[in-house]
């Protein structure tokens, strides 16, 4: 569905946060958007996920009126390597002589710049009767990074709208 989606942006002032939104359309039960479902739960899988987001359904009821239903969900907290990188002056002049106050080249740590990814099949719960689901997401403005893989709308079809008395 969606690509990965980190939420910071590297200028040369520094890495700058950012919040995302993503919707998907407004899709009917069947093609004459007059048909009812019982959806139970709408099932978001997310793979390779660090920090919070938000998901949620729009859809429209019995009445005709769009309604939410959304939650947020908090993922692993994305941690900031201690351990150097490319930009520690030490690698950037790595080729000159090693000034006298300067100790050797350290190595970079790779274990403390690995973040943990959570890949999670995260439940909505709905328990609605809808004609119209529109699914979305979003990240607050915070270090996040996700990949949307699919949404499940779970639930039994009912027909189409004269069936359901």
């Amino acid at each position: 569905m969606l690509d990965y989606l980190g939420t910071v942006d590297y200028t040369s002032e520094g890495a700058q946060t950012f919040t995302t939104n993503a919707k998907g359309a407004l899709l009917g039960i069947n093609d004459a958007h007059n048909g009812y479902k019982a959806i139970v739960q709408a099932v978001f899988y997310v793979v390779g996920l660090i920090g919070d987001i938000t998901i949620g359904v729009n859809y429209r009821n019995e009445n005709g009126k769009i309604k939410t239903k959304s939650r947020t969900y908090h993922g692993p907290v994305y941690i900031q390597s201690s351990s150097g990188g490319w930009s520690d002056p030490q690698y950037v002049y790595s080729e000159l002589p090693t000034p006298a106050t300067w100790s050797s080249i350290a190595a970079i740590d790779e274990s403390n710049s690995a973040l943990t990814r959570l890949t999670k099949r995260i439940p909505l719960q709905m328990n609605v009767i809808a004609s119209e689901v529109q699914w979305f997401i979003s990240t607050p403005d915070a270090y996040s990074d996700f990949l949307l893989r699919a949404v499940s709308f779970e639930g039994e079809n009912l027909g189409v709208k004269p069936d359901l008395r």
